[in-house]
């Protein structure tokens, strides 16, 4: 495990590591200005959010005309209001209460304009790691 650390320290300036842009205490619209920041630092690679969940930040905020459209269809632009037991929660209303509103999140994002391309680096950044990780322990045994 050592050698993995320390393989990941010499790399970290080689491998274009993952940058993780925060969602706490903002909304939608400044995490994709944040996030496009991050994008064009790392080149175009890895780049994902971080949430800090404790307690100490708040969670995104909806966006000032924030619309994520809620229906019981399954049509790809459209999405089903999260609902445990009796309540139902509504992010354009509530932001992100709760990490099951996350897909509400991304959704919004995706509203206000997050390419295709953005979204792709987004959700495959923890492969991108793991892939990194691989590399490491793939030439651990050099390291002494």
């Amino acid at each position: 495990m050592k050698k993995i650390i320390v393989l990941l320290l010499i790399f970290f300036p080689v491998i274009s590591f993952s940058q993780n842009v925060g969602i706490g205490e903002s909304n939608a619209h400044a995490f994709l200005q944040n996030y496009r920041k991050g994008l064009s630092m790392v080149g175009g690679k890895a780049v994902t959010m971080a949430s800090d969940i404790n307690g100490f930040v708040t969670m995104p905020h909806p966006r000032p005309s924030s619309h994520v459209r809620y229906t019981n269809d399954t049509h790809e632009s459209t999405m089903t209001k999260y609902r445990f037991e009796e309540k139902e929660w509504d992010y354009d209303t509530e932001g992100v209460a709760h990490t099951g509103l996350y897909p509400d999140y991304f959704q919004n994002l995706k509203n206000l304009g997050m390419t295709k391309r953005e979204r792709q680096v987004f959700f495959s950044a923890a492969d991108y790691i793991v892939n990194m990780w691989q590399q490491c322990e793939r030439i651990s045994s050099t390291v002494r």
